[in-house]
């Protein structure tokens, strides 16, 4: 983290609440150090379980991300703006809610750089992995080597959606969305 924050950039530190302190996960000590770190470390939100909200009942969803932003900042004690939709999976359900939660802005994935037209409440975003090369990011931070998130949702994400949440209703019964 030092050494991006010395080249001058900033960065969002997305928490999944419910593993804090969790093995080999961040701890409440480790959460105040990057809160320390001043304002170009940013904390946010991931949800409370790290579930795909978009196959959860809309009760849920917004326990998820209520819950995750009222954790956050009790123990932070400051707001906390930004949240990132786990996996990247979310619908209109789950954007209404961070927008009730008070959030400021979301991440989606899209693996696709984000642009002025961009949904705030569904930020494009990169996956970077192990496997990432540092020319890779470079280029990212150059904002080249991915493309420009559509303006729109891609039809391939709302078909595998639409089959993720079909296994969840067969897996729990009809009574799933309700």
């Amino acid at each position: 983290m030092e050494l991006l924050l010395e080249s001058g950039m900033a960065a969002t530190v997305f928490v999944t609440t419910g593993w804090i302190d969790g093995r080999g996960m961040l701890n409440h000590a480790g959460l105040s150090d990057l809160a320390a770190l001043g304002a170009d470390v940013e904390i946010g939100a991931h949800s409370v379980t790290h579930p795909r909200l978009d196959e959860l009942a809309t009760a849920r969803v917004a326990a998820e991300i209520t819950v995750s932003k009222t954790a956050l900042e009790s123990i932070l004690q400051r707001p906390v703006a930004s949240f990132a939709y786990p996996h990247g999976a979310h619908d209109a359900r789950a954007r209404q809610a961070v927008i009730d939660a008070g959030f400021t802005g979301a991440a989606a994935v899209k693996n696709a750089l984000s642009h002025t037209g961009d949904d705030i409440y569904a930020l494009a975003r990169v996956t970077v992995t192990a496997s990432t090369t540092a020319r890779q990011i470079e280029l990212l931070l150059a904002g080249e080597g991915a493309p420009r998130a559509q303006r729109r949702e891609r039809l391939r994400t709302r078909g595998y959606r639409w089959a993720r949440r079909l296994g969840r209703t067969l897996e729990a019964g009809v009574g799933q969305w309700r």
